[in-house]
């Protein structure tokens, strides 16, 4: 017999040995039957009677459902909580003239750079913040750590990861942004997620500024999914358009022209794919 737990949304088999009758032996798990009497009341399952082919049974069971009730984990949802929330905070952060506030011990332990930052023993903030606590001065009254060359919206993001170890509502635009954040703090996983977002929406609008951005900040597989759409699409006129900005980046434009010199060779009746306009 199997149980389906709607929460889990799993099967799992029922153990029909652990009854005890009234003389104090272990009851078997019942025949398979037909025509039975069943009935869920409080967390047990009472079946009475059926038939097994041969004899109308008069047995009656009562099975345990589940021995605990476990309540769905609130650990995500706690720890959003604690994003720039002022009154459980020790420490603030002033970006693009907004006060963020966070929790020191938790950001050090999530990012080495945020861990140096605050509690690094040679770093201007770590010692303004270490003066301020043996001056007694409470965690609203401290003074707030700059956090330079980030958008409030970008810091945001990434103290979100920081604390559910996930993100969402990034669109392609902020998460270039947030890529290339994710690099200055050293977070490996949030450049990571930010690449599988972006590859998600490559456009022949967008795939060029998206090639410069993984190529400037390391994140290879973003980079590669990227070169591979913008030689497919060489013939479109707005990549041949955005090809002009690589210019900056001859190690692409280099990488460009071998991937399609391949592709070439690999299709020579064909030397340009993904398009099917007129070429000039």
């Amino acid at each position: 017999m199997y149980l389906y737990d709607f929460d889990s949304k799993e099967w799992s088999q029922i153990d029909c040995n652990n009854g005890y009758g009234d003389s104090g032996a272990t009851h078997h798990p019942p025949s398979g039957r037909s025509s039975l009497v069943a009935q869920v009341y409080n967390n047990f399952l009472y079946v009475f009677g059926g038939y097994n082919g041969d004899t109308v049974l008069n047995d009656f069971y009562k099975f345990r459902l589940q021995s605990t009730s476990i309540l769905l984990p609130t650990l995500f949802n706690d720890m959003r909580r604690l994003i720039n929330n002022p009154e459980l905070s020790d420490c603030t952060f002033l970006v693009e003239g907004h006060e963020v506030h966070a929790n020191r011990s938790i950001l050090a332990v999530r990012s080495d750079y945020f861990h140096a930052l605050l509690f690094g023993s040679t770093m201007r903030e770590s010692i303004q913040l270490e003066e301020d606590v043996a001056a007694g001065i409470s965690a609203t009254e401290r003074r707030p750590v700059e956090i330079n060359g980030v958008s409030y919206a970008v810091f945001m993001k990434v103290l979100e990861f920081l604390y559910t170890d996930s993100i969402r509502s990034l669109d392609t635009e902020l998460g270039i942004q947030v890529l290339i954040t994710s690099e200055l703090f050293m977070l490996d996983r949030l450049k990571a997620l930010c690449e599988d977002i972006i590859r998600r929406d490559l456009s022949v609008d967008n795939v060029c500024d998206i090639v410069i951005a993984s190529h400037r900040n390391g994140a290879g597989g973003l980079e590669e999914i990227a070169l591979d759409f913008i030689v497919q699409h060489l013939a479109h006129p707005t990549i041949i358009e955005g090809i002009v900005d690589l210019k900056s980046e001859p190690d692409l434009l280099v990488e460009i022209i071998r991937r399609n010199i391949q592709l070439q060779e690999a299709t020579p009746s064909s030397p340009f794919r993904g398009w099917s306009g007129t070429r000039r």
